[in-house]
């Protein structure tokens, strides 16, 4: 039986931590989280609540960062990261057997880093990919334990690629676990370099928030179509997020895109 512990605070890090406590082959030793409020992220559009209430509600031990680190030396711990906000310092990750995996909201080579939905959304991507990775020193470059893509039949707003992508990493989340011989807790979890995906003529590309926000406004002379505004648009449309500002003149114009049902 393996050992885990869990790094995490979104809904995403609950429905994780429910499919491990409802198999029998993890032990779940507890929870990396903060003390979020329920409901704190309403906004993912998940069933499922914070991490910390779950574990307070479920018996679930919450521990801290550094208690996770201390176990880790004592063990062989796999650590599972779910859009953990925290850096894993090499001398952090490499304490723990077989290592952490980190489930990442983007297609890996191609998208690494963050903000990953805004940017797929911007740049017309054809589809989305949850990608479960080892952490190693570079950001998202660590080899790949799981992928699954799903094609884009439709123009999504970056909410709607953020839910694809919520969809894509529990069914690569489900794969593993179902996949995994955990017989023996130091066998060594199948992985691909991501240099293997790159051969095959994939793209490698690393993203920053920082770049993302400079393209958040718009002047209205520089909008090249219609079609073009549509999608800087769609790029900017998450519930509890601004939307796209748009510069006519002195004015500034936030706009956000709409369902039509």
């Amino acid at each position: 039986m393996r050992n885990i512990i869990i790094f995490g605070n979104v809904p995403l890090a609950t429905w994780v931590v429910k499919q491990l406590v409802q198999s029998n082959n993890y032990n779940l030793i507890g929870a990396v989280c903060d003390e979020y409020k329920e409901d704190a992220f309403s906004n993912h559009g998940m069933e499922d609540k914070s991490l910390y209430s779950y574990c307070q509600n479920n018996n679930i031990d919450t521990i801290s960062f550094e208690k996770a680190l201390e176990l880790a030396k004592q063990m062989p711990i796999l650590g599972i990261s779910v859009r953990y906000h925290r850096l894993f310092k090499k001398d952090y990750y490499e304490c723990f057997t077989p290592g952490i995996i980190n489930l990442h909201g983007g297609e890996l080579p191609r998208y690494r880093g963050a903000n990953i939905a805004n940017y797929a959304v911007y740049e017309n991507a054809q589809r989305v990919g949850g990608s479960l990775h080892f952490i190693s020193e570079g950001i998202d470059e660590g080899n790949v334990v799981e992928r699954v893509l799903i094609p884009i039949n439709n123009k999504p707003t970056a909410f709607d690629f953020f839910s694809l992508t919520l969809n894509a990493l529990q069914q690569a989340f489900l794969t593993f676990i179902e996949r995994e011989d955990v017989k023996d807790a130091n066998k060594k979890i199948i992985s691909i370099p991501q240099t293997e995906y790159e051969k095959q003529g994939e793209l490698n590309k690393l993203y920053f928030k920082k770049e993302i926000e400079k393209k958040r406004i718009i002047d209205f002379k520089d909008i090249e179509s219609w079609d073009d505004l549509y999608r800087m648009v769609r790029a900017y449309t998450f519930p509890g997020h601004k939307g796209l500002i748009v510069k006519n003149g002195n004015e500034l114009i936030e706009v956000k895109a709409i369902k039509n049902d």
